[in-house]
């Protein structure tokens, strides 16, 4: 009996050790497998770290610059889209930036909005074009004034203050901005030209006659039928007719038979004319690189190419344009025949109309683009209304079409209905 016993108690201790081992390799493996996890989660995050720190040291002052310029461009384009010249700017300051290694400008901007131009236009225009994930952009009030501060990554680079258009006496407030002594007097001159002595003698000439509208439709001569559906407007237009093209001598007659202005649509090299994206200004294109002779020679056959022309506006050229020396070149050569020039304004750093005006040639500037490719007709139609409106403030007001079908029939509803208002009438009656 005792020797059974015995045997029973042993067993009984092998059980017992048994669960005891069992229970220690389990508890041994959930350990290793958590420290496995928890050591693969750092090991993550550390990589992570050294991942981001790596990123960081490498972007460098010239990423930043490159950044920059592609947001200056974008800014540009926006302003551009809003109908914003470079006379709106009533403020610019730059400020030179820089954390450790890196080196940036800040800038500060004031802007008059045209009139017609609302802040929720604004904000869809900068929210459609800061399209690039690199860009930050917030959007904010201080008493009543919107301001968007954009940057680069972590780098701030614009702050912009949109003043809308007011009647003088319709309300400006009183700013207590620190800056307000740089300040120049806001909402009195919007979309309005550099010299206020020659605004002040067109507002007496024209003191009891209706303002002047006059509507250049650029791009002409590539293809009959947009030409065929404006000849069927009743009202005067403006011919921008391309050398070249197929149908460019048939656009200039039938301009010239109706006695409206004919002007040639000269190609000039645009900011974005080289990389895989790059624009083509056509055939005749005058190139910023090309020998002075060369230029003038190019610029000669263009004038030949089309007949009836009365003077020359821009086709692009947002990069020749802002070339002053190029410019004097052929604005003098356009000058000594005879012709008008049009400014049209590609560019916010155009130097045409004020070179023109300082050789003293007959010349104006472009005052509203009515449409572009990716707007419909009640855009177009908005366009021409703040046509208008300009014109009543100024005295004659420019605006820049293309023949769109959306244009083509905003031109043709709107310009009945704005005819008791302003004269419709033709470029070289308001050049001067």
């Amino acid at each position: 009996m005792r020797r059974k016993q015995k045997v029973y108690k042993r067993k009984k201790r092998q059980s017992r050790s048994r669960k005891s081992r069992t229970t220690r390799v389990f508890l041994l493996t959930l350990g290793f497998l958590l420290f496995l996890t928890l050591g693969s989660y750092g090991l993550y995050l550390i990589k992570d770290k050294i991942s981001q720190n790596i990123t960081l040291s490498k972007f460098s002052s010239h990423e930043l610059e490159n950044l920059i310029q592609e947001l200056d461009d974008t800014i540009a384009g926006a302003f551009f889209k809003l109908g914003i010249s470079k006379s709106d700017i009533a403020y610019r300051k730059d400020y030179h930036r820089k954390d450790g290694e890196i080196e940036w400008n800040f800038n500060e901007l004031r802007v008059n909005l045209p009139m017609g131009v609302s802040e929720n236009e604004v904000e869809s225009t900068f929210n459609e074009s800061l399209s690039n994930k690199e860009f930050r952009k917030e959007f904010s009030r201080d008493e009543g004034i919107l301001i968007t501060e954009i940057g680069v990554k972590n780098y701030p680079a614009y702050k912009i203050r949109f003043d809308v258009y007011k009647e003088v006496g319709e309300g400006i407030s009183d700013k207590k901005d620190e800056d307000r002594h740089d300040f120049k007097p806001s909402h009195k001159k919007v979309e309005t030209t550099p010299d206020e002595d020659v605004q002040k003698s067109e507002r007496t000439a024209i003191k009891n006659e209706k303002p002047k509208v006059v509507i250049i439709v650029d791009d002409l001569g590539i293809n009959k039928e947009s030409i065929d559906e404006l000849l069927e407007i009743k009202y005067p237009l403006n011919f921008a007719v391309l050398p070249y093209q197929r149908y460019s001598q048939y656009a200039a007659e039938s301009a010239y038979n109706r006695g409206w202005d004919v002007i040639l649509h000269l190609p000039m090299e645009p900011k974005s004319s080289s990389g895989y994206f790059g624009n083509d200004a056509g055939d005749g294109v005058l190139l910023v690189g090309l020998p002075k002779e060369d230029i003038l020679s190019k610029l000669d056959k263009n004038l030949a190419s089309v007949p009836y022309i009365k003077g020359v506006n821009n086709h692009m050229g947002s990069k020749f344009t802002e070339n002053e020396e190029l410019m004097e070149l052929i604005l003098n050569e356009l000058n000594s025949k005879g012709l008008f020039f049009v400014d049209s304004k590609t560019s916010l750093n155009t130097k045409g109309f004020e070179i023109a005006k300082n050789i003293g040639m007959k010349t104006a500037q472009r005052d509203v683009f009515l449409d572009t490719e990716s707007q419909g007709e009640d855009y177009v139609k908005s366009q021409i209304q703040r046509l208008v409106d300009v014109s009543k403030r100024r005295g004659y007001a420019i605006g820049i079409g293309h023949p769109y079908p959306e244009t083509v029939k905003a031109l043709s509803d709107m310009l009945p209905k704005i005819k008791k208002e302003v004269e419709i009438t033709t470029v070289s009656s308001v050049v001067n």
